[in-house]
C-alpha cells in the first residue's frame, strides 16, 4: 500500500487540487443563486432601531421587495459576501471570495432604491461638495450615488430612511444642538426640521416612523430624581411638534441610578436604569407617555438588545434567549432560547436574527413558529 501511494502520490495531490478547485467553483456558481419560495410580511422600514438591535456586526436590510444580508466567511466560506432575499429567489449581489471588505454592509447603514447606502456622507474637498455613497456591488468598492446640497455652513452629518423616504442631518459649526434635517426626492430637498419650525434649540434623540423624537438641549444629562425631562414628538410630513410629554422619575429610583432611555413607540418609552444598590442589574421600564405611569417589565444582569415596533418590543440576551413584549403585556415573556447576535424587524409578521451558526433566522412574535431564512 505504501508503495502504490509513493508511486501515484503526484497524481492523487493533482486529483485533491482539482476536486478543491472545482469544489470551490461550483460552489460560487450555483449557490449564489437559487430558487426558493417564500412569504414577507407588509414592508416595515424600522432602519433607525435595528441599527442598534445587536450585538457585533451587520444587521439584514429591509428594501420594499427584499432583505440585504451579508453571509458571513465563518459560516458561509465559499460563498460569503451579500445576498438578495426576494419572495422567490435568492441571489448574490456581491461575493466577497477570498477578499473580507468590512464595510460592505456595516451596522447603521441601509438600503434605498434598491442600493445598499452607506450612512455617513464623503466629502469631495476639491469639488467642496458631499456626496450619499453606495457599494458598488461589481467591485465591492465605495461610490458616490447621490450628490447631497447643503446650504452655506451645513455639513451633511448622518443619511437614514424613514417609512422609505431618503432624510439626511447637518450640523452647523459641529453644534448638535442646532442640527437640521433634510428629506430628499426627485423634486429635490426639503427642509423638515429645524431650529426656526420649532422656535427653540433641541438635541435630536431618536427616529420612528415619520416621527423625530427631540430633548430639551439644557436637559442633556438630567438628575432623573429631580428633573423632569421634556420630549417633544415631531412630524416629519407636518413640520410640526405633535406631542409634548413629559419623563419623571420613577419612585424607586435613587440619585445614583444610572439611567438612559432605550427607544420610544407610538405610546410608550422603554428606559433602562441600574439600580446603585445591585450593581450590574438592569431593569427595562415601560412608559406610558400618554399617562405618565411606569411598569417595571424585565431585570437582567446579562447584556442585552432591544427591538420595537408598534409597541410590540423584544430583547435579546447576549447569553441566549429572545424576550417578547406585547402592548398589553405586564413582563417580557421568552418566546425562543436560541443564542442570536440581534434581533431585527424587517416586516409586521416576523423577527428576524442571525442564529450562532451566522444563518439567517426568523419567529413569530410569540414563538409558535420558527424558519431559516438563509
Amino acid at each position: 500500500m505504501r508503495d502504490y501511494l509513493i508511486k501515484y502520490k503526484h497524481g492523487i495531490i493533482t486529483f485533491v487540487i482539482i476536486f478543491i478547485v472545482l469544489y470551490f467553483c461550483f460552489s460560487v456558481l450555483f449557490k449564489s443563486f437559487y430558487f426558493r419560495q417564500i412569504s414577507f410580511g407588509n414592508y416595515v422600514d424600522n432602519t433607525y432601531y435595528n441599527t442598534g438591535s445587536c450585538f457585533t456586526g451587520d444587521t439584514p436590510k429591509r428594501s420594499k421587495d427584499s432583505i440585504y444580508f451579508r453571509a458571513d466567511a465563518y459560516g458561509h466560506f465559499p460563498k460569503a459576501g451579500i445576498y438578495n432575499i426576494t419572495g422567490s429567489f435568492t441571489s448574490a449581489v456581491y461575493l466577497e471570495r477570498f477578499s473580507y471588505k468590512s464595510d460592505t454592509l456595516n451596522n447603521g447603514d441601509f438600503v434605498y432604491n434598491n442600493m445598499l447606502c452607506y450612512n455617513s456622507p464623503s466629502y469631495e474637498k476639491t469639488e467642496q461638495k458631499y456626496y450619499l455613497d453606495c457599494l458598488n456591488y461589481e467591485t465591492g468598492e465605495r461610490e458616490h450615488y447621490l450628490e447631497l446640497n447643503c446650504p452655506l455652513n451645513e455639513e451633511p452629518s448622518h443619511a437614514f430612511t424613514l417609512e422609505g423616504n431618503l432624510y439626511f442631518e447637518t450640523e452647523q459649526n459641529s453644534d448638535l444642538s442646532n442640527t437640521a434635517v433634510y428629506r430628499y426626492s426627485e423634486k429635490g430637498y426639503e427642509k423638515v426640521l429645524s431650529e426656526d419650525y420649532v422656535g427653540k434649540k433641541y438635541y435630536i434623540d431618536q427616529f420612528y416612523k415619520n416621527y423625530i423624537f427631540l430633548t430639551n438641549v439644557d436637559k442633556l444629562n438630567p438628575d432623573i430624581k429631580t428633573s423632569v425631562i421634556t420630549i417633544d414628538k415631531y412630524d416629519v410630513n407636518k413640520k410640526r411638534i405633535v406631542q409634548t410629554f413629559n419623563i419623571t422619575a420613577n419612585q424607586s429610583m435613587d440619585k445614583e441610578d444610572k439611567y438612559r432611555i432605550l427607544l420610544f413607540t407610538d405610546n410608550y418609552a422603554f428606559i433602562e436604569y441600574q439600580n446603585s444598590r445591585t450593581s450590574m442589574r438592569s431593569s427595562i421600564l415601560k412608559y406610558n407617555i400618554n399617562s405618565g405611569k411606569y411598569e417595571e417589565a424585565f431585570q437582567t444582569n446579562e447584556h442585552f438588545v432591544i427591538n420595537a415596533y408598534n409597541d410590540n418590543a423584544f430583547i435579546a440576551l447576549e447569553k441566549g434567549s429572545i424576550l417578547a413584549l406585547s402592548p398589553q403585556g405586564k413582563e417580557f415573556k421568552k418566546i425562543s432560547e436560541s443564542k442570536v447576535n440581534g434581533i431585527s424587524i424587517l416586516d409586521d409578521k416576523w423577527l428576524y436574527y442571525e442564529g450562532e451558526d451566522y444563518h439567517l433566522y426568523r419567529i413569530l412574535p410569540d414563538g409558535s413558529k420558527t424558519e431559516k431564512v438563509f
